[in-house]
This record gives structure tokens, sequence and C-alpha cells, in this order.
């Protein structure tokens, strides 16, 4: 059955370990980012599930077109983009 296999395969590949590891590192470079840049700011979450907030909705909008022009993958939708997937989401005020 579909649902115990991608359970196995979470166990199997240590999935749940990955997502903390990496979590960890890219939080800690969104840290250091909103250490470095005013307009970043609080930065939150848990694994890789993360978000971190821009002052304006252009600022926001001139971030995307920026990735887009870098071909970054990303998703956008309901104020909030995922960078690589799931990596880093970016809220607005």
């Amino acid at each position: 059955m579909l649902p115990q296999a991608v359970l196995n395969a979470v166990k199997r590949d240590n999935l749940l370990e990955n997502v903390q590891v990496t979590g960890e590192y890219v939080k800690a470079g969104l840290e250091s980012l909103q250490d470095k840049y005013d307009a970043v700011s609080n930065v939150r979450g848990i694994g890789t599930f993360l978000s971190f907030d821009l002052p304006t909705t252009q600022e926001r909008d001139a971030l995307i077109l920026k990735l887009r022009n870098q071909g970054r993958g990303f998703s956008y939708g309901g104020g909030a983009m995922w960078l690589c997937g799931c990596v880093a989401v970016c809220s607005y005020c």
C-alpha cells in the first residue's frame, strides 16, 4: 500500500533527521541574512518549513523577480513563496 511505502522510505532513508539538519542549516543562514539586512525580519519555522518577513509587497515582488531571473526554482501563492520546493517561505506584512 502506498502510505506504508512512503513511511518505509521515510524511515529507510532517514528523512526526518535530514529535514532537521537541513532546516537548522538553512535557518542559520536566514538568521545571518536577518542580521545583515534590515528588510529581512522574523525568521521562524521548523525543519525545512521556514519563514521570514519582508516589509512590503514591492520588496517581495522584487525578490521573486530576481530569483526568477536567476533561474531559481520556487512556487508562489497566497502571499508566500516556497524556494527550492520547501526551503524558505517568504511572507510579507
